[in-house]
């Protein structure tokens, strides 16, 4: 009983040429034998997940960076409101910047207490 064993169908580069793969063929595809390095559909998987894994990274990223942004803004708007006030009255316009700040952050959907 004797297996029949395959050579890859596809191409490499080392530099200077392309040279035939060395690898064994395990995947037919129309006919012709590929090794998982060389057979589209796997590669294709491959490109998927990996894709799927950096957009998720992406995505949660720029939802930190958005929030980030979001809470600098106010801070700043925090910052130049209060400026040039006593002790007291500091505070009474500090409030009435974060009672808007908790508004606007409660209609982009960030949660403060």
């Amino acid at each position: 009983m004797t297996k029949e064993i395959h050579d890859c169908e596809g191409f490499s580069w080392n530099g200077y040429a392309n040279y035939k793969c060395r690898y064994n063929g395990k995947f037919e595809d129309d006919g012709k034998w590929y090794c998982k390095n060389h057979h589209e559909p796997s590669i294709q998987a491959k490109r998927r997940a990996r894709d799927e894994t950096f957009n998720a990274k992406w995505e949660r990223d720029m939802a930190i960076s958005d929030r980030r942004n979001f809470e600098r803004k106010w801070f700043e708007e925090l910052a130049s409101a209060v400026v040039g006030y006593d002790q007291p009255t500091k505070r009474v316009v500090a409030r009435k910047v974060f009672a808007q700040f908790r508004d606007a952050a409660k209609e982009k959907g960030y949660e403060y207490e």
